[in-house]
């Protein structure tokens, strides 16, 4: 089991180089905390990443735009917190992309 945190580069990489056959909607399941991941990937969900939420930065975003991601689904935990968290993180993306000029379906679910 690989163990995948959105803020590593080489993690990051490690994601797309060992999972390209399972990146053909480039769909990315970024969830609140590691642990939750890796409950995704067990899940069977093999793009799922953990973010750190309140670490999230647009640096983490720009991996995303550049690695070709389309579709992201954040799921954090359904507390205040969580989805205040959420929103940020749908912002930021939604703001990298913009300034990029590229389009991202971006999608808030929450995990109790």
């Amino acid at each position: 089991m690989f163990h995948y945190h959105l803020l590593s580069k080489l993690d990051y990489r490690i994601l797309l180089e060992r999972r390209e056959e399972y990146w053909k909607d480039r769909e990315l399941y970024a969830c609140e905390g590691e642990i939750d991941a890796l409950t995704m990937l067990q899940a069977g969900f093999l793009t799922s990443v953990g973010t750190t939420a309140s670490s999230f930065k647009a640096d983490d975003a720009e991996l995303m735009r550049l690695a070709g991601v389309r579709k992201v689904v954040i799921l954090f935990d359904g507390d205040a917190m969580g989805l205040k968290g959420a929103k940020r993180t749908a912002h930021i993306i939604d703001s990298v992309y913009n300034k990029a000029g590229e389009d991202v379906d971006i999608k808030i679910a929450s995990i109790s």
